[in-house]
């Protein structure tokens, strides 16, 4: 027979039973606050979201930290610029690239780590890299945006991933949290995929020298 249990001790266990909940509850409301602003509807929108996400989160060196917490404006980015190509783009390689970033969309969250920092030496190492790669970037992002919708698709993407690659090589090298470093290496793999036909669609409809 099971002892009945006092009310107060009921509770003490629904309280306990609810906690989970109400933490990600208090998490989802958060993290809805932090991407509550538009999302961009043209490339040169998109492009100044880009720059301004750039330039909000400059490396600190420590190189855990900074991968975390480039990966959401990262990816927020890329769904962007993948969706003002899926509304107006013709190419289908592009088009299948725009709509496998798109349908990653709810990886837009905020991933954390709590790994100890680098010394002195590695994280000089990891800021010049990770700001190298930010000002290519950038520089990038700030070009006129000439020729067709598909190819600026192409030249702005390709900028996307090769930050994106950058940052992860860097994880995989200085990085101490295990599972960034193995987030770092997916990333990889399929951003270098991705950079490679970037390259060669850049190549194919590049305008022709005489």
């Amino acid at each position: 027979m099971i002892a009945p249990c006092s009310a107060r001790s009921f509770q003490t266990r629904l309280f306990a039973a609810l906690l989970p909940f109400c933490a990600l509850a208090s998490a989802s409301l958060a993290h809805a606050a932090t991407t509550s602003a538009p999302a961009a509807t043209t490339f040169k929108e998109a492009r100044k979201a880009y720059v301004q996400r750039i330039d909000a989160h400059p490396p600190s060196g420590n190189i855990d930290k900074d991968f975390s917490g480039f990966l959401q404006p990262q990816h927020r980015s890329g769904v962007e610029l993948a969706r003002v190509e899926l509304a107006h783009g013709h190419n289908s390689v592009l088009r299948t690239i725009a709509e496998g970033i798109v349908a990653h969309a709810d990886r837009d969250r905020p991933v954390t780590t709590s790994a100890a920092p680098l010394d002195s030496a590695q994280r000089q190492a990891v800021n010049a890299r990770l700001a190298k790669a930010d000002s290519a970037a950038r520089a990038a992002f700030s070009q006129p945006l000439v020729g067709t919708l598909d190819a600026q698709f192409a030249r702005l993407m390709d900028a996307h991933h090769q930050r994106a690659i950058a940052y992860a090589e860097t994880e995989v090298h200085y990085g101490r949290d295990q599972s960034l470093i193995a987030l770092a290496n997916h990333i990889l793999g399929g951003q270098r995929h991705e950079h490679r036909q970037m390259q060669r669609i850049q190549q194919d409809t590049a305008p022709s020298q005489h």
